[in-house]
C-alpha cells in the first residue's frame, strides 16, 4: 500500500497553500481499515497543526490551545486542500501513515486573524509540571516523561518554575478541587499535571529484545482561574535489551509524541 495516493480533492492555483509532510499514528485494531483511516486523520491534523505554528507563537499555542482545537485543528477537512500518502506500515501495536499535504495557509491565516490569536499579547508564561510516572505499576523516580515534556516547553521559549505542585497538594485531584490560593503560591501561570505509565508488552519473537508500551495523558490549566486550557494523551512502544531499558524508552517515546505540540 505504500506510496498510494488517497484523495479525491483536486489541487488548484487559486490560493496560497503550504506543502508539508506529517506522520499520523493510530492503535491497531481488529478493523485494519479503520486503524488506517484513523492514522490518516491524525496525519492530516498534524499537518494543519504544523502550519498553524507558522502563524501562532508557542505561548499562544498553549494559552489558546482549546480555542485553536475547536476552531481549526479539529476541522482538518476545511484546511487540507489535498494530500497524498507517501508511506504506511504496521509498527508493533500501531499503524503509521506519512502524508504530503497541501494546506490552505491563506484560509488558516484569515481564521487565526479573526480569532484574534495574537502572539504578542501573551508573552512567555511561567510553568510548573507534575507527571506521576509508573513502570509496571511501581512508582518511577527518574521522572523521564516529566523532564522530557518540560524540556520541550523550555525549548519552545517557556520559563519553568523551580516550585512543584506536589509541594502544596497531596494529590493531583486536589489541584483542581482544593483552595485556588495554593496554586497561585506556586508563582506559575500554567500548571501541567498528568500520568505516564509504562508496562511490559512482550519478549516473544523479538530476538532477545523486550517490548514495553507506555501511555501518557496530561492537563494544562491556568493557575489564576483553574481553567483547563487543553488535555492531551498518547501511546507509544519501546524496545530494548532488557525490561528497565525498554520501559524507559517507551516513556521517552510517548513523551516525545506528546511534546510535539509546543515545539
Amino acid at each position: 500500500m505504500a506510496g498510494c495516493a488517497s484523495s479525491n480533492v483536486k489541487r488548484s492555483q487559486g490560493f496560497k497553500v503550504e506543502v508539508v509532510e506529517a506522520e499520523g499514528v493510530a492503535p491497531l485494531s481488529a478493523n485494519l481499515g479503520q486503524a488506517r483511516q484513523n492514522a490518516v486523520n491524525d496525519a492530516q491534523k498534524r499537518a494543519v497543526e504544523s502550519v498553524v505554528g507558522v502563524y501562532v507563537s508557542a505561548a499562544s499555542l498553549v494559552s489558546k490551545a482549546q480555542l485553536l482545537e475547536d476552531n481549526i485543528t479539529s476541522q482538518t477537512e476545511g484546511y487540507i486542500q489535498d494530500y497524498k500518502i507517501i508511506k504506511e506500515r504496521k509498527d508493533n501495536d500501531f499503524y503509521r501513515v506519512n502524508i504530503k499535504a497541501w494546506v490552505k495557509s491563506d484560509d488558516l491565516s484569515k481564521k487565526i486573524s479573526e480569532m484574534d490569536v495574537n502572539p504578542k499579547k501573551y508573552g512567555n508564561p511561567l510553568m510548573s509540571f507534575w507527571i506521576n510516572e509508573k513502570v509496571d505499576s511501581q512508582a518511577e523516580n527518574e521522572n523521564i516523561a516529566e523532564l522530557g515534556l518540560m524540556k520541550s516547553f523550555v525549548d519552545a521559549g517557556f520559563v519553568v518554575s523551580d516550585q512543584k505542585p506536589q509541594e502544596y497538594y497531596a494529590s493531583q485531584s486536589a489541584v483542581l478541587n482544593d483552595n485556588p490560593d495554593n496554586l497561585q503560591k506556586l508563582k506559575a501561570d500554567i500548571v501541567v499535571i498528568g500520568d505516564a505509565n509504562s508496562t511490559f508488552n512482550t519478549d516473544q519473537g523479538l530476538g532477545g529484545l523486550v517490548s514495553y508500551r507506555a501511555n501518557m495523558s496530561f492537563k494544562i490549566l491556568m493557575t489564576a482561574t483553574k481553567e483547563i486550557i487543553t488535555t492531551k494523551s498518547d501511546v507509544a512502544s519501546g524496545i530494548d535489551i532488557n525490561k528497565p531499558a525498554s520501559a524507559k524508552k517507551a516513556l521517552q517515546n510517548v513523551e516525545r509524541k506528546n511534546g510535539q505540540r509546543p515545539s
